[in-house]
């Protein structure tokens, strides 16, 4: 399940690469025409550890984008915090477009739900440039559990209350913040 997982999410990636590619001829022209880029590299701050999801995507991505431009794009991971750091990093940095954030829903969506001190305003602080990739959430579980559909999981989960758990990326993440949600509406206690 996992390496169709990662396949859905490579491929997803890809597509989006591909897309951009596809616009090489007119982006660069336009870049060129703004004096943009120079000979100074491009750096995507991606604000989480190397491995995931926003990391493989934003590899991909900076790949096409320096094709398209006709520049280096360099990749930095810079995670904590939920994507705090990192997206902190790119509020501060000076907006001449050489900086760029592999934003995502938990840097600009959850945080700023979740926490009340965040370093940056994650509408005021960015300029959007393009959607990149979506991704689908999956709720899937063990073989072992004995459940075979969802309407059969809420009942499991309502017959042994606090039995099961779950895996998130961390508290306050928007896996964490779905089962919260999912837990309320169905009713259910699960760790």
């Amino acid at each position: 399940m996992q390496r169709r997982n990662f396949m859905i999410r490579s491929l997803s990636a890809t597509t989006a690469a591909l897309a951009l590619g596809a616009l090489a001829p007119a982006q660069s022209a336009l870049a060129a025409d703004a004096g943009w880029p120079t000979t100074e590299p491009i750096r995507l701050i991606v604000p989480f550890p190397p491995g995931g999801t926003a990391d493989v995507v934003n590899r991909l991505f900076a790949q096409q984008l320096g094709k398209v431009l006709g520049a280096s794009v360099i990749v930095e991971n810079k995670a904590g915090a939920g994507g705090s750091l990192g997206t902190r990093f790119v509020a501060d940095a000076k907006p001449d477009g050489y900086t760029l954030l592999g934003a995502t829903s938990s840097t600009h969506g959850t945080n700023p739900a979740v926490y009340t001190k965040l370093p940056y305003d994650a509408v005021k602080d960015f300029t959007p440039i393009t959607q990149v990739i979506t991704v689908p959430g999956v709720l899937s579980v063990h073989p072992s559990v004995k459940a075979a559909n969802l309407k059969e999981l809420i009942a499991l989960a309502k017959a042994q209350p606090g039995h099961l758990s779950y895996a998130s990326s961390g508290a306050g993440g928007l896996g964490h913040l779905a089962m919260e949600l999912f837990k309320a509406k169905a009713g259910v206690q699960i760790m």
